[in-house]
């Protein structure tokens, strides 16, 4: 949502005050916002929070994203700032210049691949088998799975790319949004839905992972393949995030297409696919 800074600032105490007065003491109640902001119920200094929330719109740039996670207990609120919202109202990091300063003007995975080989190829390697080798689970869910962790962290680069993928598979564009904004309302097979709950909570919230939790997809007919299937999947993606955007990857005009079409029929070798060329 796009809001002036006063309304922006009235919506963050607003979401603060109802997870205090509503969260569950037995369960929890907090408000996190990202870059690792988090109030939970026993810090209940309101003065504190407030001036917390005020120093948080005067870095931003009148952008939030709500996630609600477990109903009215927690909601997740991520700032985003003049930096990270981009022309085009997309998510991401603004810019064409590198952080890392050895790639080139708007770069790519594949250029920072040729840049880091010793430790892009058992990467790449390692996508390999986690996105196309044995799994419970189609290419097109493992797809699904990696855009959406990417999307949970604002990663444009790597939610445009796989959604991408996804899409090329047989996946909706649309889904991703439902999916974000709630998992039990997405027009997503049932059977999938623990998937996501899990691919969820390990990466927003990985210390609070239960027996519950890998319990919902046993109940739900998957086996232990299909959770180390996920857990591999989900961290993978979460590395590929901050990798992403610690070194600065771009979007450059017509990528996601390119990139779709190869990674849907040629795989993630990325240095096979070099040495073909």
């Amino acid at each position: 949502m796009q809001c002036s800074k006063s309304n922006l600032f009235d919506h963050l105490v607003g979401a603060d005050e109802q997870c205090r007065r509503h969260g569950d003491p037995e369960r929890f109640s907090r408000l996190e916002i990202d870059n690792c902001v988090k109030f939970v119920r026993p810090l209940d200094r309101k003065f504190a929070r407030v001036r917390t929330l005020q120093n948080l719109v005067n870095e931003s740039g009148g952008q939030t994203r709500f996630q609600s996670c477990g109903g009215n207990a927690t909601r997740r609120i991520q700032i985003v700032t003049k930096a990270q919202y981009n022309d085009s109202g997309t998510i991401g990091r603004r810019g064409t210049v590198p952080l890392l300063r050895s790639l080139p003007e708007q770069p790519v995975m594949r250029d920072l691949y040729k840049s880091q080989p010793a430790s892009c190829k058992p990467l790449g390697e390692l996508t390999e088998v986690a996105m196309r080798g044995p799994s419970p689970f189609t290419q097109g869910q493992r797809e699904l799975i990696a855009a959406y962790v990417s999307g949970l962290n604002a990663c444009n680069y790597c939610h445009a790319t796989h959604a991408g993928v996804a899409a090329a598979f047989g996946v909706e564009p649309e889904l991703f949004n439902a999916l974000l904004t709630d998992i039990d309302l997405a027009p997503v097979e049932d059977r999938m839905k623990p998937i996501l709950r899990y691919a969820r909570k390990l990466t927003l919230s990985p210390a609070r992972m239960s027996e519950a939790d890998a319990a919902a997809l046993y109940e739900a007919g998957w086996g232990d393949d299909a959770l180390y299937s996920t857990v591999l999947v989900v961290a993978l993606f979460n590395f590929y995030n901050r990798l992403v955007d610690g070194v600065g990857l771009a979007l450059p005009e017509g990528y996601v297409a390119e990139a779709a079409k190869r990674l849907s029929t040629q795989g993630y070798n990325v240095f096979a696919q070099i040495a073909k060329a």
